[in-house]
């Protein structure tokens, strides 16, 4: 596996019983760690996390950003694709 898309729409402040089943980077996170139990420790830093779905324009997508960016702290490899532009894994 190369990549794996996940959408994460909110940032952490949004409240919970207001997600809808989406994810906040905490919660992605807590996913991750379930996923990287199950498949082995150092898997996942091979495959590219593609953060998709992000409801946030202007300062807020970079809030949401830096927020992932923050709580990565297993330093797995996230990737924030552009609108028209070319992702290869």
């Amino acid at each position: 596996m190369k990549a794996i898309f996940i959408e994460t729409s909110f940032s952490d402040k949004q409240p919970e019983n207001q997600l809808f089943g989406h994810l906040t980077p905490r919660l992605l996170m807590v996913e991750l760690n379930k996923l990287s139990k199950l498949a082995g420790a150092t898997a996942l830093q091979k495959v590219a996390i593609v953060i998709t779905h992000m409801k946030a324009w202007d300062q807020e997508e970079q809030y949401l950003v830096n927020e992932l960016k923050r709580v990565n702290t297993a330093g797995l490899r996230l990737v924030f694709p552009e609108q028209g532009k070319l992702l290869e894994f």
